[in-house]
C-alpha cells in the first residue's frame, strides 16, 4: 500500500514537472514530542516530556508561484510515556518510516505555511521500565498502518538552512487491541539543511 502511494505521487509530481522551476533536495532531522492519544476511553494519562528522534529527506518541488509541493521520507520514533507513580514510568516506542506529501505555501519572505498528510508504516513496537533497556513487545502493541494529517509552519534562516514545526494528528486507530482506541499525536520541530 505505500509502495502503491509514492508510485502514483510520482506520477503525479513527474507530469506536472513543466510547473516546477527546480527542485529543492534537504536533509531534515530533530525531535518528535510524541504521544498515543486515547479515544473513547476512561483512562486519562497526562501529557509528559517524551522526545524522540527523527529524520529523512526532503524532496521540494517549486514552482514560479508561491505555492510548492513536499516529499517527506522519514525515520521517526514514536509512542507514549505513561507515569506510574511519582518516580517511576514505563515508555511505549514505536518505530516507523512515514511518507509525508506536503503542501507548502510561502506567506511571507522566507516564512512558509504548511498542510499536507501522513502514511506511515510501523516496523517494531519496544517497552521500556525504569533503569531497563527496550526491548520488543510481543504480542504486537501497535498496528502496521498509520494515516493522518498535518499542519505546520516553516522559516527559512537563509536560503540553505530552515526551521520546521508542524502537528501530526492522527486519524485511525493504531492500537492491535480491540478493547482500546489509540492515535498518533506528534509535535515535531527539525532542522532541515539543503543539499543542492
Amino acid at each position: 500500500m505505500l509502495m502503491r502511494i509514492i508510485f502514483i505521487f510520482l506520477i503525479i509530481v513527474f507530469s506536472s514537472s513543466n510547473s516546477f522551476s527546480q527542485i529543492e533536495i534537504s536533509f531534515l532531522s530533530g525531535i518528535n514530542q510524541a504521544q498515543l492519544k486515547w479515544i473513547k476511553s476512561t483512562r486519562s494519562h497526562p501529557l509528559v516530556w517524551n522526545p524522540q528522534f527523527f529524520g529523512g529527506i526532503t524532496s521540494k518541488f517549486e514552482s514560479n508561484s508561491k505555492l510548492d509541493i513536499s516529499l517527506h521520507i522519514q525515520y521517526s520514533l514514536k509512542g507514549n510515556k505513561f507515569i506510574i507513580d511519582e518516580e517511576d514510568f514505563s515508555k511505549i516506542r514505536t518505530i516507523n518510516f512515514d511518507l509525508i506529501p506536503e503542501l507548502e505555501y510561502e506567506l511571507f519572505p522566507n516564512f512558509h505555511v504548511l498542510s499536507g498528510l501522513n502514511f506511515g508504516l510501523n516496523i517494531r513496537d519496544e517497552r521500556r521500565f525504569p533503569k531497563e533497556p527496550y526491548e520488543e513487545m510481543d504480542p504486537e502493541y501497535i498496528q502496521d498502518f498509520d494515516f493522518g494529517f498535518l499542519v505546520g509552519v516553516k522559516y527559512y534562516i537563509n536560503p540553505k538552512i530552515y526551521l520546521r514545526f508542524v502537528h501530526n494528528e492522527g486519524l485511525i486507530d493504531i492500537s492491535d487491541r480491540a478493547t482500546v482506541n489509540r492515535r498518533n499525536q506528534v509535535e515535531q520541530i527539525g532542522i532541515g539543511i539543503v543539499l543542492n
